[in-house]
């Protein structure tokens, strides 16, 4: 009934007037997807086919053609990148298997995220309405030279439309679907004055939860025992505005000034299921076995309700509702100025800052066994000073870069985990508490006044200097050669406290507690090196080859939590290393373009993440993988665009450390370490596709367009554990477009064949897994007309 409301209020707006440019707009065919692409990738604008880095880039039109609408949906069309996440609060994109899956929020990610130009330093800032957009830019690889200590994965570059066009332009659109969908957007843009132009744009998305809230019911018709928390899980309420002015101070000197804004207002949150495990009979008091590495053992993809009887994956049981809070605010001025000297002179300057508040209701149950809390007020100020110039046969950059960020966050945890893991490493007794009957894994035990908190304030400061030349060795020869430095400086002051109803809170521990032991484990201040050897030969006009050697690093941070697996020697785990080979090609034909790369890596001091000893936990391993990716576009006509990718991976972990190994001291190292894992979200083989038909109707133009991917059998994480596995699977999205200037309108269906996977699992290990499951299919309308 909902998409039947909204689609008639579309159409009584703007059905007259698609049916009557359909009659007087000239034929307009809507752009191949095969064009030349200028991206940024190396911090000057050049034909991506040029650039001797494994980069995929679409502009603002093909993202448009996609239909996306969120910054986490561009992972359908870019080979070799996925994506984890429950909820806006959190995204963890993963690049060639790289990623930072801990849900903790003072860590950064090794994709490194910008967007206009400005570095995004928070895993919570990540996802949100995507609009107006100019191009989008994902490179793989280390990108430590140009783009700083935390690019080891790659990095993401979104770029918004700025204000560059003279002439008064703009567009609305409008949006209406399933799970009473609906959106609105726009963008306006000109001149204020002869050296002056501004550009608006906006949208606001709003869609109901498709993961359904329902009462726990005895089987075969028996009474309700547990009522459900009442709300969907999955949708969305979000409103982003951006501002852009760009002014012409003079003929040498320009400048650009966004101005940006966005929130996520009471979005309904925690909606996981259950994997289907063999319960503990008693009187043992744990629900699931558990493996020799403390894993939960779990029958892969079935999901079951508490009586254990199998259930939708689209549905959850929690009592507690769930809520995401979120505010986000942005201002990058930047200033480009040609020297007399033939010198380019760039500064950006960014500041950006975010609070935020999520709810959840963590166990899948509706009995309260965990309720999880965490808030962050963020907030980063950035500095990047760059000089450019080349001769007839050198090109070369140097710059220096600040960054300074504070993080003032915390989490409660409520319930078995809030006082298990606590009074389990004896933290009470030793700060002067008592130990009560509540101290037990019994989830059953009536443990709802036992609460885990933590509050901490991470304060962390990073400068660098770069230079990276490109020198012509002959005509149809290149060698780049980069360099990094980068200085780290970071404290934390984190506090970990304890109350249930026989414990007013204490202080159980924190980084005091631990420095006192280890001196220094609070604190981070450690300079490295990033750097690049690259060769690019160009074999003829359309076709070069090109290979490269990159050293890039990651800084290093603490595990935060409330769980006994973080020692004074465990608490801080150490930067991260990546050495990398790679060669590829990129060639151009006549109807089309072949993109191919081949790589492999070495690391030093892998950041691996687990739920061990029942909190979130980092540690290090050395670590290795090799794979391949392969992109080609083809038009055979003007009627036909074609893109296939394909994604090859293999990975392998020396160690991760399993919960006992963390819970019990006197086990030795290798204790119940998990040894050669794979890395997670990152499946063996994976491929994407696009196919779009274009006719000629009446005065416009009808695209039939046809995507989607698949994904090879992986673990969501890198446990390895049984209840993170996702097997294979494929997704399908389908789009019919209308376009006939200066109208357009789309019909469309995502996830087409309904297939059933999952988006995120976390293994509690004793309490079993949890997992959260990507949207069904869903359908719907846009509208749009430009001016």
């Amino acid at each position: 009934q909902g998409i039947q409301m909204n689609i008639s209020k579309l159409t009584g707006r703007i059905g007259v007037s698609i049916i009557s440019a359909m009659l007087v707009v000239p034929t307009t065919l809507i752009a191949q997807i095969l064009e030349e692409i200028v991206v940024t990738a190396q911090k000057r604008e050049e034909n991506m086919q040029d650039v001797p880095v494994a980069v995929t880039a679409y502009t603002g039109e093909q993202v448009d053609a996609l239909g996306i609408k969120d910054f986490t949906e561009i992972i359908q069309q870019m080979p070799g990148l996925q994506l984890s996440a429950w909820s806006p609060n959190l995204t963890i994109f993963n690049l060639r298997g790289i990623s930072q899956n801990s849900f903790a929020d003072n860590l950064e990610p090794p994709v490194a995220v910008y967007m206009d130009d400005a570095y995004v330093g928070s895993m919570n800032a990540l996802s949100g309405q995507m609009f107006d957009m100019k191009r989008v830019e994902v490179l793989r690889g280390p990108q430590g030279t140009l783009f700083g200590r935390n690019a080891t994965g790659g990095l993401i570059h979104y770029l918004s439309q700025d204000a560059s066009e003279a002439e008064t332009n703009g567009y609305v659109e409008v949006e209406a679907g399933d799970y009473n969908r609906s959106g609105l957007e726009f963008g306006v843009g000109g001149s204020l004055s002869e050296n002056v132009r501004a550009r608006i744009a906006g949208r606001m998305g709003q869609m109901d939860g498709y993961i359904k809230s329902v009462d726990t019911i005895v089987p075969g018709g028996g009474p309700t025992i547990f009522e459900g928390s009442g709300q969907d899980i999955g949708g969305m309420d979000g409103l982003a505005l951006r501002a852009n002015f760009q002014a012409d101070f003079s003929d040498k000197l320009q400048g650009n000034l966004w101005i940006k804004y966005s929130q996520d207002t009471e979005v309904p949150t925690g909606g996981y299921v259950f994997e289907n495990c063999p319960f503990q009979a008693p009187p043992n008091d744990t629900l699931c076995v558990t493996d020799d590495y403390g894993r939960a053992v779990t029958t892969v993809g079935e999901v079951i309700d508490l009586f254990g009887v199998p259930v939708s994956p689209h549905q959850h049981y929690n009592e507690h509702p769930g809520v995401l809070n979120r505010h986000q605010r942005s201002v990058t001025a930047r200033l480009d100025y040609a020297m007399d000297n033939g010198i380019d002179f760039t500064s950006i300057t960014n500041f950006f800052s975010m609070d935020k508040f999520y709810d959840e209701d963590g166990d899948a149950l509706a009995i309260p066994i965990l309720t999880y809390q965490t808030w962050v007020d963020w907030a980063q100020f950035s500095q990047e000073l760059r000089f450019a110039g080349e001769s007839d046969n050198t090109s070369w950059q140097v710059g220096m870069y600040y960054l300074s960020m504070e993080n003032d966050g915390g989490t409660t945890v409520s319930g078995a985990p809030g006082f298990g893991n606590v009074l389990a490493a004896g933290r009470v007794a030793a700060a002067g508490g008592v130990e009560t009957a509540l101290a037990t894994g019994n989830p059953f035990n009536g443990f709802e006044g036992a609460v885990g908190a933590q509050d901490y304030l991470l304060d962390s400061s990073n400068f660098s200097v770069f230079g990276q030349a490109d020198y012509d060795l002959r005509e149809n020869m290149t060698v780049t050669v980069g360099l990094r430095w980068s200085q780290d400086n970071k404290e934390m002051d984190h506090v970990i406290s304890y109350w249930d109803n026989f414990n007013s809170p204490l202080v159980v521990d924190g980084s005091a507690q631990r420095a006192a032991i280890n001196p220094g484990v609070d604190e981070i201040d450690h300079g490295d090196w990033a750097g690049r050897l690259a060769l690019n030969y160009r074999v003829s006009d359309s076709t070069m080859v090109f290979g490269s050697i990159n050293r890039g690093i990651k800084g290093g941070n603490w595990s935060t939590g409330i769980g006994a697996n973080a020692t004074p020697y465990t608490y801080q785990h150490h930067e991260e290393v990546l050495w990398t080979l790679e060669t590829g090609f990129k060639t151009n034909f006549e109807k089309g373009r072949l993109n191919g790369t081949f790589f492999t890596y070495d690391y030093d001091n892998y950041q691996t993440f687990s739920l061990a000893g029942g909190g979130p936990f980092v540690g290090n391993s050395d670590a290795k993988s090799y794979g391949a990716e392969l992109e080609a576009v083809f038009y055979p006509n003007e009627n036909w665009d074609a893109i296939v990718g394909a994604a090859f991976l293999h990975s392998e972990i020396d160690r991760v450390k399993g919960a006992f190994s963390i819970l019990d001291p006197q086990m030795s190292d290798s204790a119940g370490d998990i040894l050669n894992a794979e890395f997670p979200n990152a499946p063996a083989v994976s491929v994407n596709y696009l196919i779009r038909r274009n006719f000629n109707v009446g005065n416009g133009d009808l695209a039939i367009q046809l995507d989607g991917n698949y994904n090879d059998r992986q673990f969501l994480e890198v446990t390895n554990g049984s209840g993170t596995v996702q097997e294979s699977y494929m997704l399908h999205n389908a789009r019919l477009i209308y376009n006939a200037e200066p109208f357009s309108f789309s019909v469309w269906v995502k996830n087409l064949t309904d297939e059933i996977y999952k988006q995120y699992s976390l293994d509690l290990g004793e309490l079993g897994a949890t997992t959260y499951y990507g949207m069904p299919m869903t359908y719907g309308i846009t509208a749009r007309v430009n001016w």
